[in-house]
């Protein structure tokens, strides 16, 4: 196992907003080939494509697994491709934000598109703000027509949820029982009320009905998890009421903001759709907690991620082994692919002991904090007074050249290809004009002698302590260190180290919310 550090990276963001997009359309596969073809002619490296089926509406950003995970790594020097603003967000505050406080890291980003939408340093006019905020109407119209239909049609019984639950089809916009389906709906909800875990009503649904289809236009196989019959359990459309208004509503099985009426044919009685809800309440209750769950003292649980399809890797203990001393780390897509939405099981087929794992990645943390402490001890020759750059002044140099090739263009003095070879190395000027920014103003503000004073005696005391810190501490400061920890298909560990300067910075700065050392050394003593 080992730690590297890696190169500037480029990714490519693709998305739509509706799974017969994905499955039908050519949305997906037109802006993954543009993407590469445009990171192809502005020389940036291979992108990573980062594949999201899901509305950019401000209430499904927590929904938008890709998204949040390109904000979590991408860091200074890399490159961000995307179609245009609407694909990234429709929401105005969250695109705005977010492409901002990117760029102010140092990340370029690029709306291949929307060039007009390129970031120009001093430019008068925010066209980034102006389009979010036109996407944010369009949004807000679309939404309260939408909403508005569906709110009269609730309230007079028909079903506009999408596909309907195990057990009903849809005949004019009415929910008609299924028979066959509907027998194994009683018999799930049977089961459970007489105390059978869901782990057990899911090894039986598999062996007695290995291939329920199911779907009226789109037929598949029924996929008999613990979420789905969790979803079953938990839904009230089975007793027979729908709820008129869905406003506040997270998910399909929780309450909304309306009344709940009777609209359709019961497969369950209310009496015992209340029988299973305590029952499931009751039995989570004396689940296992944080505290005493068999994974909770593992180093790199809630940390690690798998190098191939960069989800989060599982903590799997082996029961087999009395008081959680077996287990390993795996892949969590390979592990139960129906839980992301392509379905497919990741090609990362490596069990690593998590014993070795955590070993490992511990004697790397450890020399990493020792190497940090003295380099934060050394004393840095005093720096040159060397004069502030004129940004604006270089920046608006940069406009009034590309306004000029656009003149001669227009003049017939060049032609267009000429102009666009123009353009295109004025675009890397500001591009590398704007990093050259960001990293000054980095230096002024972070990399300051008080900020790594401060580090080095907070890291040379955490060194001192580890041995007594928590495990969540332990992970806290795993984290803070470290970019990424990734677990690759040949059961390495690699760690990606963060820049001292921006250890320094956080550190320094007690962005790190770790237990105080006081409170460490009293609790051990």
């Amino acid at each position: 196992m080992r730690a590297s550090a890696g190169s500037h990276r480029t990714f490519l963001y693709v998305r739509v907003s509706t799974y017969d997009q994905a499955e039908y359309g050519t949305s997906l596969d037109g802006q993954r080939d543009l993407g590469i073809k445009f990171c192809a002619e502005q020389g940036y490296a291979d992108p990573q494509v980062r594949v999201e089926v899901e509305s950019a509406g401000e209430e499904k950003i927590e929904r938008r697994k890709e998204l949040r995970r390109i904000l979590s790594e991408i860091r200074s020097g890399d490159v961000l491709v995307c179609r245009d603003l609407s694909r990234w967000s429709r929401d105005q505050v969250f695109a705005v934000h977010s492409v901002r406080q990117m760029r102010a890291k140092g990340v370029t980003v690029r709306f291949y598109t929307q060039p007009f939408l390129d970031h120009v340093p001093g430019a008068p006019i925010d066209l980034l703000g102006i389009i979010a905020w036109t996407a944010e109407n369009e949004r807000n119209a679309t939404r309260e027509r939408t909403m508005g239909n569906r709110r009269r049609l609730r309230a007079n019984g028909a079903f506009v949820e999408g596909l309907p639950p195990l057990g009903y089809m849809v005949e004019d916009r009415r929910l008609m029982v299924v028979p066959e389906h509907a027998l194994i709906v009683g018999r799930i909800y049977t089961d459970s009320a007489n105390g059978v875990s869901v782990r057990k009503i899911v090894d039986w649904l598999r062996i007695e009905y290995p291939r329920v289809v199911v779907g009226q236009t789109k037929k598949h196989v029924m996929q008999w998890t613990t979420n789905n019959v969790l979803k079953i359990l938990r839904n009230r459309l089975y007793t027979g009421y729908m709820e008129t208004a869905a406003n506040g509503r997270k998910r399909t099985t929780e309450p909304g903001s309306g009344k709940w009426i009777q609209t359709h044919e019961a497969i369950i009685q209310p009496a015992l759709f209340e029988q299973v809800a305590q029952g499931l309440s009751a039995r989570k209750r004396s689940g296992r907690t944080v505290e005493n769950s068999l994974t909770h003292g593992w180093l790199l649980k809630r940390v690690a991620k798998c190098a191939e399809c960069g989800y989060t890797v599982r903590a799997s203990a082996d029961r087999r082994v009395r008081g959680g001393e077996g287990g390993y780390y795996l892949c969590a897509k390979r592990c139960d692919p129906t839980k992301y939405k392509d379905r497919t099981p990741c090609t990362n087929k490596i069990a690593a002991p998590w014993r070795e794992a955590d070993a490992v990645v511990e004697a790397q943390v450890l020399a990493h904090l020792d190497g940090l402490v003295h380099e934060l001890s050394v004393e840095r020759p005093a720096a040159r007074a060397e004069p502030v750059p004129d940004f604006k002044r270089l920046a608006a140099e940069l406009v009034e050249a590309r306004t000029n090739a656009v003149r001669l263009v227009v003049k017939g003095i060049i032609s267009e290809q000429d102009a666009a070879k123009q353009l295109t190395e004025l675009k890397r000027d500001e591009e590398a004009l704007e990093a050259r920014r960001v990293e000054y103003e980095r230096r002024q503000t972070h990399d300051t002698e008080e900020a790594r004073r401060a580090a080095f005696a907070k890291l040379t005391e955490y060194r001192g302590v580890w041995a007594r810190l928590s495990a969540a501490d332990r992970r806290e400061l795993l984290s803070e260190l470290a970019e990424t920890v990734l677990l690759t298909a040949s059961g390495d560990i690699v760690i990606e180290w963060r820049p001292v300067t921006d250890v320094a910075a956080s550190m320094g700065g007690l962005e790190v919310e770790l237990t105080p050392l006081a409170t460490v050394l009293s609790d051990a003593a």
